[in-house]
């Protein structure tokens, strides 16, 4: 495991983070390799009208996920969202 993770996931706190934080923990594993453009794209733009607003971002793309879920969103969506919570899933897991 590249070391990248471990570095991003000692800089931020995913269940209080702002936009801003997500997305240059987005920049840092993207410009180590760690995640795709694609990823590094939701990560980055996540819906969140105060990007200085502290929120929880573990459970915001859980809610994303069942409202797509409800929604009847396409596979490659919810494929999309998925990984998405994996990436965030993984750098909170070393906060534990």
């Amino acid at each position: 495991m590249p070391p990248i993770w471990q570095d991003v996931a000692g800089t931020i706190n995913l269940k209080d983070a702002t936009a801003d934080e997500v997305a240059v923990l987005s920049s840092k594993l993207f410009k180590a390799g760690a995640i795709t453009f694609e990823d590094h794209v939701s990560l980055s733009f996540a819906k969140n009208p105060d990007n200085d607003q502290k929120m929880n971002f573990i459970d915001h793309w859980q809610e994303r996920q069942e409202e797509a879920v409800r929604q009847g969103a396409s596979h490659d969506d919810l494929n999309d969202i998925i990984r998405v919570q994996s990436i965030l899933g993984f750098v909170d897991s070393f906060d534990e």
